[in-house]
């Protein structure tokens, strides 16, 4: 997958409006420097978007040196603008990166830079739960919707990886444990919302128990996809009255 240069041009009549950027460059390249630099200091460009995809064969280390470079030969030019490093989970060459990867080049990025967009790939098989898992997570810190509370929900598909199927009913068994050093309050498990559009849900047992410290308590999620779901991947919410857990999962 080969990424070109892309200009983004503003809109409309007001300059203004809409933040421009330039897209896809190797910014740890100097070489256009002169040129880079009077798009920016003339008004033309607002902000700086350096490519930080993960090429075939790469390491963390090759990684840093580009994206470290790019970061610092971007502020030299412009100190003021904001840097938004393109990144994805999908491997420049085939492949996704791993669970690990993936919060290297987040943990990278929320460090040095002033935000990220990704370009998320679709997820065809089990071999993206790695990722896919670990974005769940990371998208939760960025949002402000990290699993919360003193339950934790541990939801094991039948696949023994990720993957849920379309157009079927899968029972997805749940352990929900009491992480807290204290008994927790009787609670219910919560209705099934905020899922994707036309995937529902409904649970084999609602009344959960009062939890001593480190106690599981188990029911059944009677997962239902149609089998006109497109999407590839589908971030759910196991809910209890006490607790919030993110669980995401590949739709094949």
């Amino acid at each position: 997958m080969k990424q070109e240069p892309k200009v983004v041009p503003r809109s409309g009549t007001d300059r203004n409006l809409q933040p421009s950027g330039w897209t896809g460059r190797q910014d740890y390249n100097s070489t256009n420097n002169t040129l880079t630099k009077a798009l920016h200091a003339d008004g033309l460009l607002d902000f700086f978007a350096p490519r930080a995809y993960w090429d075939s064969g790469e390491t963390e280390s090759s990684w840093k040196t580009q994206f470290d470079a790019s970061v610092a030969n971007d502020r030299s030019l412009v100190p003021d603008q904001p840097i938004y490093p393109y990144v994805s989970p999908n491997i420049i060459g085939g492949g996704y990166v791993s669970g690990t990867t993936w919060s290297y080049i987040l943990t990278q990025a929320k460090a040095s830079a002033d935000g990220v967009v990704v370009w998320e790939p679709g997820a065809a098989d089990s071999t993206a739960c790695n990722w896919v898992s670990q974005n769940s997570y990371e998208m939760g810190v960025i949002t402000g919707t990290s699993s919360s509370g003193p339950l934790t929900a541990t939801a094991s598909a039948p696949s023994g990886n990720c993957t849920v199927p379309r157009g079927a009913t899968t029972s997805v068994p749940v352990t929900i444990k009491n992480t807290s050093s204290s008994t927790t309050a009787a609670t219910t498990m919560q209705s099934f919302t905020g899922a994707p559009q036309g995937i529902s849900g409904t649970w084999q047992y609602w009344n959960v128990p009062a939890p001593a410290p480190g106690a599981t308590w188990n029911t059944t999620l009677y997962l239902t996809i149609p089998s006109t779901e497109t999407l590839s991947t589908a971030l759910f919410h196991l809910r209890t009255g006490l607790s919030d857990t993110r669980w995401a999962t590949v739709v094949l």
